[in-house]
């Protein structure tokens, strides 16, 4: 079993390696499933990042929650590898922190019991059982260790695994549902198939 940071780069790697229009079909396999299933129908509030480029792009996520009356909260990271969610409108200011993730200044944090639904990025997913493998700072492993609401994650085929293979802990905090879309390639031509994992 490969360590964590050998993982981390090996899909890293993967993910800057695809291309525009692969990722892009990709996205709207993965949004399209998501904004279908009950957890994102019954959700009035919704947390999600600020996307890097190399990630799922979370602007479509975003644009969709405030056509359906959603509020949208984005992360803040603080000191101590904590961080809250505040409100995100067009009138928010957004600055890029040490990590190069784009993040609000200012807004109220908003309590854990008001979050519907945290749409959690990652690097790796396993569909079978959950886990995460994260980009090492355990800033959502600590934030949801207390919040008993709903959580959700999309993942590229680079970044799926029937089980983890990376070495997983107790404080580790599993994802509740993982939305995929797998790729076959035949002819040229891609044939997407989307499951949806709960665990």
């Amino acid at each position: 079993m490969a360590g964590k940071k050998v993982m981390r780069r090996e899909i890293m790697n993967k993910m800057q390696a695809i291309s525009i229009a692969d990722k892009t079909r990709f996205e709207s396999c993965l949004f399209h499933k998501l904004f279908e299933t009950s957890l994102w129908q019954n959700a009035q509030t919704v947390a999600v990042t600020m996307a890097t480029p190399m990630e799922i792009q979370t602007d479509q996520i975003m644009q969709q929650a405030w056509r359906e009356g959603k509020t949208i909260l984005v992360p803040t990271t603080l000191p101590d590898w904590q961080m809250k969610f505040s409100e995100y409108h067009s009138d928010t200011i957004v600055e890029t922190n040490d990590h190069g993730i784009r993040e609000p200044v200012n807004g109220e944090p908003v309590s854990l019991n008001e979050i519907d639904l945290i749409i959690v990025p990652g690097l790796g997913f396993s569909t079978a059982t959950g886990y995460r493998l994260g980009f090492g700072g355990g800033y959502y492993d600590r934030f949801l260790e207390h919040y008993n609401g709903h959580t959700v994650s999309l993942a590229l085929p680079m970044q799926t695994f029937s089980e983890p293979e990376w070495p997983t802990y107790p404080h580790d905090i599993r994802i509740q549902t993982i939305i995929t879309c797998e790729s076959e390639v035949d002819r040229g031509e891609a044939n997407i198939e989307t499951t949806i994992s709960k665990n």
